[in-house]
């Protein structure tokens, strides 16, 4: 970010509109980004994996299909599309496609689509 990092400005959305919700995603796996974050204000911050579950999600992959390609449980992959949810703020799977299309997390591209791959710009 050009002018401030994202924990300074979370702080300041927080403390300019206090009533938005401010969910943090990173490529940072280090706990004190996190923890950094949260201080600040932050309602939560997907993991790298809930990242990836979201990811298949938007590519309209099944919670068996998910499953098969992360190499997870069906319930594992149940549990990071709830978590996906809550920290979204959205109430089914399909608002939390849209929010992560709108937010511009997914590739829409063509060639994105055509090669399965949806990847964060």
């Amino acid at each position: 970010m050009p002018r401030l990092d994202g924990v300074a400005a979370t702080a300041r959305v927080v403390a300019e509109a206090p009533e938005t919700r401010v969910l943090v995603l990173t490529t940072f796996d280090l706990d004190e980004y996190a923890f950094g974050a949260l201080d600040a204000g932050a309602s939560g911050e997907l993991t790298p994996r809930e990242m990836d579950v979201l990811f298949a999600l938007a590519r309209g992959l099944t919670n068996a299909e998910i499953a098969r390609e992360l190499f997870l449980s069906e319930t594992t992959v149940k549990t990071h599309v709830g978590r996906v949810l809550a920290k979204r703020g959205a109430r089914d799977r399909i608002q939390a496609v849209i929010i992560a299309h709108w937010g511009g997390w997914v590739d829409d591209s063509p060639a994105g689509s055509q090669n399965g791959q949806s990847r964060p710009r």
